[in-house]
């Protein structure tokens, strides 16, 4: 992600241009396909997104999702924020169900991301599914998608909707795009979310570079 973002695209500091437009600029330009941008086998959202890149991702989700439901009944609420494209997830969750069959334990996942034409394309793909309705279908009877919703994970302002309907936040590959002064202020709308658990990838070698002057998707 970062070699590519920084010798494809020199925006401006995400302090001067907002996060929805600059994200979008990356998502719909293909910046984190490496190698050739035309290459369908990598997902838009970069090589981080496919389903060898997040199979220990899944299993520290899936730890997750049995600590909850070894707390209390009902489904875990999953926000997945950002989504991306959605390109590992219905897998994850197709595997994270089986896993949770025979206690009889569901999953209701919900994703978010700040590019609204990622967002609609989501939406519309899961959309005709169902023909209509408010719900999308992984064929998976203990999974629940409900529709992707458009935020900025670092405007309190839009995340505050999901206080109190979440058990379990999935981040992977957000905060080491952002400058230091948008992870503080994600930080502290994950925290007035009031979820129970935080899944997140390290990344231990951007310390360096998570700066209040990171580019836009750096």
């Amino acid at each position: 992600h970062l070699a590519v973002a920084a010798t494809a695209l020199p925006l401006p500091p995400l302090s001067s241009f907002p996060p929805d437009v600059a994200f979008a600029k990356i998502y719909e330009g293909a910046m984190w396909r490496t190698g050739d941008k035309r290459d369908q086998r990598i997902p838009l959202s970069g090589g981080g997104s496919t389903l060898e890149a997040t199979n220990v991702t899944c299993k520290v989700l899936l730890a997750a999702v049995r600590h909850v439901t070894s707390k209390r009944r009902g489904p875990t609420r999953i926000l997945d924020t950002p989504c991306g494209d959605f390109t590992w997830m219905g897998s994850c969750l197709r595997r994270i169900a089986k896993e949770l069959q025979p206690d009889g334990g569901s999953i209701v996942y919900r994703g978010v991301d700040v590019v609204s034409s990622l967002v609609d394309e989501l939406n519309a793909r899961g959309g005709h599914l169902l023909a209509g309705a408010r719900d999308f279908n992984l064929g998976v009877p203990n999974v629940r998608i409900l529709p992707f919703v458009q935020a900025d994970a670092s405007n309190l302002t839009q995340m505050v909707r999901f206080t109190g309907r979440v058990d379990v936040i999935l981040s992977k590959h957000m905060l080491i795009h952002l400058p230091n002064a948008h992870v503080e202020n994600v930080l502290h709308a994950w925290d007035s979310i009031g979820a129970s658990l935080l899944v997140k990838d390290n990344t231990p070698n951007t310390r360096k570079t998570n700066r209040n002057t990171v580019m836009a998707g750096h």
